[in-house]
């Protein structure tokens, strides 16, 4: 028990020790979907000041090029951010959204494949890739 108690501990504060704070607002967004009440929703997030943007709610999986239309009305709007955080969703990564990234010669970078886990050695995939 004792064993348990200081892994579970341990792996806490690396976790904390690992977390990243925006300290302004405007330079790094999250994208991110998801499915609710059977509907495709694509949100996108501030994330220093936690301010949730207007999502994309679809039927189906929306498309690169619908996506990238969702981000060019909020780049529109607010201004592009520097930094976008997106997951490795299909859509996510089609061309459109990445030409729409680049145009605005924005960093844009999607989730890291691998991951720490202590069963598994030093690193292993998060896909089993």
């Amino acid at each position: 028990m004792v064993r348990e108690v200081r892994y579970d501990t341990n792996r806490q504060g690396a976790a904390a020790r690992c977390q990243v704070f925006w300290l302004r607002p405007d330079l790094a967004w999250g994208l991110d979907g998801l499915e609710y009440q059977k509907r495709n929703v694509q949100n996108l997030q501030d994330l220093c000041s936690k301010y949730k943007f207007v999502p994309m709610a679809t039927d189906d999986m929306p498309c690169g090029e619908e996506v990238a239309g969702h981000l060019s009305r909020h780049f529109h709007r607010f201004g592009p951010p520097l930094f976008l955080k997106r997951d490795n969703g299909g859509n996510l990564n089609k061309l459109a959204v990445n030409d729409r990234l680049e145009e605005l010669m924005r960093l844009s970078r999607s989730t890291a494949r691998l991951i720490p886990h202590p069963t598994m050695g030093p690193l292993s995939t998060a896909r089993g890739n």
